[in-house]
């Protein structure tokens, strides 16, 4: 039997990891222009996961940038499912989405992220040397 990390879903084509990176995104045709600030919740080789500040319809084409070890991971995406705006009332609107557009290093970046968050050794906590009883 094999053993799968916990927080990884092999329920798509290129598994997503369950994580928390910051984002922005903006819509090409839309009329804000200025980059929206957005949570990236899920990240996989075909797409990625948002929760955003405001709702997004399906088909909707977004730029985005990943933010991960002070870089920006520029692409273009599309919007696949979006949850109802009366099912999210005080966090933001998920979606999902796949790349349309990605360059190769960039998508190596997101493999390397992917990699990152599987693989990541765990901390050992640090044994107290010092004593921590008080002498009277």
């Amino acid at each position: 039997m094999t053993s799968h990390p916990k927080n990884m879903d092999f329920q798509r084509k290129h598994p997503r990891v369950e994580l928390e990176l910051d984002g922005n995104f903006r819509i090409p045709a839309g009329e804000v222009s200025k980059p929206l600030p957005t949570f990236v919740k899920m990240l996989g080789c075909g797409g990625l996961m948002i929760e955003s500040s405001i709702p997004l319809a399906k088909g909707t084409r977004l730029e985005m940038n990943l933010f991960f070890d002070n870089h920006a991971i520029p692409f273009t995406a599309e919007i696949v499912w979006a949850d109802s705006p009366m099912l999210r009332k005080n966090s933001g609107f998920k979606c999902g989405m796949r790349f349309l557009k990605i360059s190769q290093n960039n998508l190596l970046d997101v493999h390397y992220i992917l990699y990152t968050h599987l693989f990541k050794p765990k901390m050992k906590p640090k044994k107290n040397t010092r004593s921590t009883k008080i002498k009277r």
